[in-house]
């Protein structure tokens, strides 16, 4: 007696030989996005700014405040004015901050010593300090003179 499957199994002649079906070739195998399939079966996935749904086929937008894949990044830009894009996180970072979620602060004295030859940069959260090297007083900012230049 013989057996015929015709799910993914099928029996030849006393012989098992297992076919895999490729679900993701008819309508995307149901997925609203992304279907991969792998021996015996398949997986549904969602785009970047999009989270799969608790019926694992659908993909919803991700809530406010967050971004990404599966929508697993917050957005925390510092910024009332700055919009969470939800493939890339913060569009645009407030000034001293970078990256995806605006929370990388940047390293103002790394590339160019905006204090100039008479101060030493020191890197504060979010923007920096300018300390006048000895004989130098503050004279703005970003600027410090010698004793005798007052």
């Amino acid at each position: 007696m013989y057996l015929f499957i015709y799910v993914s199994i099928t029996v030849n002649y006393g012989q098992l030989c297992i076919t895999d079906i490729d679900e993701c070739l008819t309508n995307t195998g149901g997925c609203a996005h992304i279907c991969t399939n792998f021996d015996g079966g398949f997986n549904c996935s969602c785009s970047e700014g999009f989270k799969l749904m608790n019926d694992k086929k659908g993909c919803k937008p991700c809530p406010s405040g967050t971004w990404g894949k599966d929508c697993l990044h917050d957005c925390s830009c510092r910024d009332s004015d700055t919009e969470c894009n939800v493939t890339t996180g913060c569009a645009e970072c407030p000034a001293g901050f970078q990256g995806a979620d605006c929370h990388e602060d940047i390293d103002e004295c790394t590339d160019n010593n905006p204090c100039g030859d008479n101060a030493n940069c020191t890197n504060t959260v979010g923007t920096f300090k300018c300390v006048c090297s000895g004989g130098f007083t503050q004279y703005n900012a970003t600027t410090c003179h010698g004793m005798e230049q007052q």
